[in-house]
């Protein structure tokens, strides 16, 4: 048989053409595939960072109504340190939420906390930004992470002012969320 003949040169063509028929073809059915896992890979990564986000927004929102009835029951106290005291451990021994509990003074003394640490009873807190908002502001914060003076750990705080009778800041209500806990979630 002659090479150079049309017989040979046509079939070489469309055995040519076949394969690349083929191989276009399987490029193609790959890219689709692959497009389509990736669009569903994507679509269920939303899916479950919204149900974490709501978990945790469910989890902060719960803390912080907390934190705010700890404080407005310290308020009715009218700057009783014991009741306050009371107050606040009792939440801190019922609640998950919180790895810390404390009562912050207008001038940024933490006066007692659970669990405490002494080598923190000195020391005044007024670089903390929930500080200036609770004090200052007389509004309920959260704060951006940062480790804890008293635990040494990273956590979150929610702080709530707390009035006297005069309706006047006189501290603050603090509660630590740790990181470990929203890490769970």
């Amino acid at each position: 048989m002659n090479k150079y003949s049309l017989k040979v040169k046509l079939t070489l063509a469309l055995v040519i053409l076949a394969l690349s028929c083929v191989l276009l073809t399987g490029f193609l059915l790959q890219y689709i595939a692959s497009q389509n896992i990736e669009a569903k890979i994507l679509n269920k990564n939303q899916i479950i960072s919204r149900m974490i986000s709501d978990q945790i927004d469910i989890y902060l929102n719960d803390a912080k109504s907390t934190v705010v009835t700890a404080a407005n029951f310290s308020s009715q106290s009218y700057g009783d340190l014991p009741q306050i005291k009371n107050e606040i451990f009792r939440i801190f021994d019922n609640f998950e939420y919180f790895d810390l509990i404390f009562y912050m003074d207008a001038d940024a003394r933490v006066v007692f906390s659970k669990p405490s640490n002494d080598n923190v009873s000195d020391m005044i807190h007024k670089d903390r930004s929930y500080y200036w908002e609770a004090i200052n502001e007389g509004k309920t914060s959260i704060s951006s992470l940062h480790v804890s003076r008293i635990l040494n750990r990273p956590h979150f705080i929610i702080a709530a002012p707390v009035h006297d009778m005069n309706g006047r800041v006189i501290g603050l209500i603090g509660a630590g969320l740790p990181l470990a806990i929203l890490q769970r979630l």
